[in-house]
């Protein structure tokens, strides 16, 4: 959830996409950051002059990991 109080999930797949998640990024508990779409090219899908932030996320213990979501920020 954008803007979450408290404990903030940002947790990733790889520890090097940690420093391309905004400050205001945090997902729900149960998932993890799987890719970051928007760390090379920057993206303004709404075009309001902010960078979007694009990412894949999985549930932590799916094990066929059939269900990848994306989420635009």
């Amino acid at each position: 959830m954008l803007g979450q109080k408290g404990n903030c999930n940002r947790e990733t797949l790889s520890l090097e996409y940690q420093r391309f998640i905004p400050k205001e990024v945090c997902i729900p508990n149960e998932y993890l950051i799987y890719y970051i779409n928007s760390r090379v090219e920057p993206i303004d899908f709404n075009q309001d002059g902010l960078d979007d932030f694009i990412c894949s996320v999985i549930k932590k213990n799916e094990k066929n990991w059939r269900y990848i979501f994306f989420d635009i920020l």
